[in-house]
């Protein structure tokens, strides 16, 4: 039987009953169902949910009437998950309690009156009682699983693991797909540890209750590159996870950048590097006998060399 994996967005102020409704009749229809209720008085791992979200086949945002726990830059956390889940053009259905009008609210109240209007352009419900949402989440769950493509498969034994290959070979491939008009990988012989590379970045920026994607280049030392990656480096890791520890090393730049570029913006978020650009420092890491590479199924993973290691104990003792 075919199993949906469907992250289910809400504030931990939601009512516990409603979010129980829409959750038990996710489960009642065979989906995993994912995602943490978002709260003042917890540390909110935006990483974690991200990763959760790309891994959805299905995107449910539960919004009852507050907007929100917000992180530094002035977003909700719900609003975060939202955006980012139409980022990655997951399939999203929304239940909205009420309709706010911001005519004379607080701040939160427009906040939220805002946040509603966006959600409110895709597939959604309007609810106002407890029984409408039960009746709104029966009718249109079912078909909205039914429709999605995805999806888990249970499997009679474990998948073997493929033959440790070379991430050089698997890189230079994955470059000419996504870069056809590159046709020279960078040799680590001619890459100096002092040398610096001009990092492509993207991200969302926030404007009048919209966000479009901007670009900015962030310049850094080949070698501190690698350092911010090798000192997280204690087990196996994947390249999602590497390409992650970059971006946030470099968030703070890229976000002064393009407010700076932007003054009408009010945040920054989703800050990321070029893959492809990635891809090529790992290469290069590959070559200079630092890390090696592993894939196993349909899954790949880094570690330190000796060699790595050394690199990594040097670095810190400077």
């Amino acid at each position: 039987m075919r199993k949906l994996q469907v992250y289910l967005a809400s504030n931990y102020e939601v009512n516990g009953r409603d979010r129980y409704d829409v959750e038990r009749e996710l489960l009642r229809h065979g989906a995993f169902v994912s995602g943490l209720a978002c709260r003042e008085d917890a540390d909110y791992d935006w990483e974690l949910a991200r990763r959760i979200i790309d891994e959805c086949d299905y995107f449910v945002c539960l919004l009852g009437d507050s907007y929100g726990p917000m992180s530094p830059n002035g977003l909700s956390f719900l609003h975060r998950e939202f955006v980012h889940a139409q980022s990655q053009s997951k399939p999203v259905i929304s239940f909205i309690k009420n309709v706010h009008s911001a005519g004379t609210q607080s701040e939160e109240g427009r906040r939220l009156a805002g946040f509603q209007q966006i959600v409110s352009q895709q597939n959604y419900r309007l609810w106002h009682l407890r029984d409408e949402l039960v009746s709104h989440v029966k009718v249109a769950i079912p078909g909205l699983l039914a429709q999605a493509e995805g999806g888990w498969q249970k499997v009679s034994k474990a998948e073997p693991a493929a033959p440790v290959s070379s991430l050089t070979k698997s890189l230079k491939t994955a470059s000419k797909v996504l870069s056809p008009s590159s046709k020279k990988a960078t040799s680590s012989k001619s890459t100096s540890s002092k040398s610096t590379v001009r990092l492509q970045m993207s991200a969302k920026v926030y404007q009048a209750g919209n966000n479009q994607l901007k670009e900015a280049s962030v310049t850094e030392r080949w070698d501190r590159i690698f350092g911010w990656v090798a000192d997280r480096m204690t087990d196996d890791c994947s390249d999602d996870y590497l390409r992650e520890i970059v971006e946030q090393q470099v968030a703070d730049q890229v976000e002064q950048k393009l407010l700076l570029q932007n003054p009408d913006a009010h945040a920054v978020d989703d800050v990321r590097v070029n893959r492809v650009q990635f891809h090529r420092l790992l290469e290069e890491w590959v070559e200079a006998g630092y890390i090696v590479h592993v894939q196993n199924g349909h899954h790949s993973s880094c570690h330190l060399t000796d060699e790595g290691k050394l690199k990594k104990a040097q670095k810190n003792q400077q």
